[in-house]
């Protein structure tokens, strides 16, 4: 991908956005352990660059006898699930790819005038 961790944020979303793209047109023909690294590695670079760029962090959060992995806004007030949210891209080829447009939502302006509005620990789902 070209990419290396120092890089900005915005540089490796689009890189992650591209990659994300090229893959999933022929994620049908790949293995099994290739799909799950696909989704694995470009989830959790995805959801870290959240976090870098936007203060987000990384929680398990509990639901109804379940448990996932998700980024949450400062506050608690959002939260987004990575490897669903890339899953579900890939496993949608004619779907538009949102990888960096969700990114640049969830900064904090934007995010106070695009979404509505959350109260903290609410953990609305956003992606």
């Amino acid at each position: 991908m070209g990419i290396d961790e120092a890089d900005d944020p915005k540089s490796i979303i689009t890189a992650i956005g591209n990659y994300v793209d090229e893959q999933r047109v022929n994620v049908q023909q790949a293995s099994e352990d290739d799909y799950a690294w696909l989704i694995l590695s470009m989830a959790y670079l995805w959801g870290n660059q959240v976090c870098r760029a936007h203060k987000w962090e990384w929680v398990k959060l509990v639901y109804d006898g379940g448990e996932s992995k998700a980024i949450v806004s400062p506050g608690h007030a959002f939260a987004v699930y990575p490897l669903l949210f890339i899953k579900e891209l890939v496993d949608d080829p004619v779907r538009d790819s949102t990888v960096i447009l969700l990114f640049n939502m969830l900064e904090g302006q934007v995010l106070k005038s695009q979404f509505p509005q959350s109260e903290a620990g609410e953990y609305m789902t956003l992606g």
